[in-house]
């Protein structure tokens, strides 16, 4: 886009020195031929002019012409001087698009660098083995609120085990026989260790198929 803007403004400024330079040529030149013409028309009216006179119209005629050369002189020496500046300014305009991208290349390379620095800041997730103990205490905690809120920390009944698993008493009974865990352990599935329970049923599951 930099570079289009650059070449735009080139042209328009070229157009414009050239559309100046024959504006000038021209009123140069009808300065010059007016007093040529109005002497021509004198000498038509007035007769013949003496030698002297045409002495004088020939020094005029060529100081004229002199003088419309150096002012072609000075215009094109002027459209020479102004083409430097334009071909100057679009060069520095290149240079400052470089340095633009040069310091928006390091910009997303040192962001690039400082995400990767921060992700190997973050210390790798710790996973919680199975049947930790926080997470047994909260999970029991969670099985007994609004069922059994006066059973014995870190324990759950049978009941509150059946309305868990939306299943009857005798299917939770027939589940903790085949964990292993006992009656009387227990005092009749009322009382049963939250700990116990994961552990037993983490052993049974190994038995049965395999574990995350």
């Amino acid at each position: 886009a930099g570079r289009a803007q650059n070449e735009t403004f080139r042209v328009k400024a070229t157009s414009w020195l050239q559309m100046m330079i024959n504006i000038r040529t021209i009123t140069v030149y009808m300065i010059c031929m007016v007093p040529k013409v109005q002497g021509e028309a004198a000498v038509s009216i007035g007769g013949s002019r003496s030698s002297s006179s045409s002495s004088s119209s020939s020094n005029s005629d060529s100081d004229m012409t002199n003088f419309v050369q150096q002012s072609l002189i000075v215009d094109a020496k002027r459209m020479g001087d102004e083409a430097k500046e334009a071909r100057a300014t679009r060069a520095a305009a290149d240079r400052a698009g470089k340095a633009e991208r040069a310091h928006g290349k390091a910009s997303y390379a040192l962001s690039n660098k400082n995400s990767t620095e921060r992700e190997m800041e973050i210390p790798p997730r710790r996973f919680v083995p199975l049947c930790d103990i926080f997470v047994v205490r909260e999970t029991c905690m969670d099985l007994n609120e609004g069922v059994d809120d006066r059973a014995p920390l870190g324990h759950v009944s049978a009941r509150v085990l059946a309305n868990e698993l939306s299943v009857n008493r005798t299917a939770v009974t027939t589940l903790m026989g085949a964990l292993g865990i006992t009656s009387k352990e227990t005092e009749g599935y009322t009382s049963i260790s939250c700990m116990d329970l994961c552990l037993k049923t983490k052993h049974y599951l190994a038995r049965v198929t395999v574990l995350p």
